[in-house]
């Protein structure tokens, strides 16, 4: 089963609720995250006209605690998909939705954190080559 990690939250206004960060949630949980996931796809999300159609434990995690419309938006580097970024708005969809240009902003925003990602990753795996070779030149590994 595919499963979404909470790897990092960030508020600007005060919680009454914790993020999880490190908790998994699986991907099927609901049907907003595989597509856009698959088709590399930013979707939006409004309390007012999607919380029928999100599970109990969707809305619990999405639009809850005053969060008015949420932006799903895929990270993406090259052809590889690493995750997805979620970017509440608690002001109402009428005083502030998201616009193109704020999503468009948005995106920008998930394709620097996403290179950033690939970077921390090929780094660590340059790491362990480098760690891994060294054990063998020392006769460690044969």
């Amino acid at each position: 089963m595919e499963e979404l990690t909470v790897r990092s939250a960030f508020a600007i206004r005060p919680l009454e609720w914790e993020p999880g960060v490190g908790k998994r949630y699986p991907v099927e949980i609901d049907s907003y995250y595989r597509p856009c996931l698959k088709n590399v796809e930013t979707l939006i999300l409004q309390a007012d006209k999607n919380r029928k159609e999100l599970s109990k434990f969707g809305y619990q995690i999405a639009l809850r605690n005053g969060i008015q419309s949420l932006s799903l938006i895929p990270l993406v580097t090259g052809r590889k998909v690493l995750g997805m970024t979620w970017l509440g708005e608690m002001r109402s969809w009428k005083r502030s939705s998201f616009t193109p240009e704020k999503i468009a902003l948005c995106r920008g925003i998930a394709n620097r954190g996403a290179m950033a990602i690939e970077n921390v990753l090929l780094y660590e795996q340059l790491r362990e080559n480098h760690t891994y070779l060294k054990r063998v030149k020392e006769g460690h590994l044969l």
